[in-house]
């Protein structure tokens, strides 16, 4: 995001030193918070704040380690999410894992909810599309898949 400042220089040396300086910092190599790793965006950040709370449940923790291990073009059928609530022993056959999933998925939605502001939830029905967005395959199946910015606080948060 560009924004347009203006600024007041006395003369043409002054507005030189003020471009330099500005071309430099964009040159600069900002270091990030943690070694290793880049710093999040400010959405990211504030889905990682949602995270990284004790409601962030083992059932919302399994469906986003089975969202992160797929890749990021990819989405994730409903389908592969249930089979992996049975596999964690999270559910113990079909209908109550897509319960389960129902629910874990609710639970993101009311966490982002709790910690996005207004501007991060215009454009979508639910909080959980700013984490996860939801489609519809053709046959009208739920398809998941991270969002960028979901991606980046959900790795930082299981590293």
């Amino acid at each position: 995001m560009q924004t347009q400042i203006m600024i007041a220089v006395a003369n043409l040396e002054e507005a030189s030193i003020v471009l330099n300086a500005i071309a430099a910092f964009r040159e600069k190599d900002v270091p990030a918070k943690n070694k290793g790793q880049e710093a999040l965006s400010p959405l990211a950040e504030r889905i990682y704040d949602a995270l990284n709370t004790s409601t962030f449940t083992k059932p919302s923790q399994v469906a986003t380690k089975v969202l992160l291990a797929t890749p990021p073009s990819e989405t994730v059928p409903l389908a592969r999410l249930i089979e992996a609530f049975i596999a964690e022993g999270l559910a113990g056959n079909h209908d109550e894992a897509w319960n389960r999933v129902r629910a874990a998925f609710a639970n993101l939605s009311w966490l982002m909810g709790q910690r996005l502001l207004p501007e991060d939830l215009s454009g979508v029905s639910k909080p959980v599309d700013v984490f996860a967005p939801r489609s519809l395959d053709q046959n009208g199946k739920r398809l998941y898949r991270l969002s960028d910015a979901g991606r980046a606080a959900a790795e930082k948060f299981f590293q």
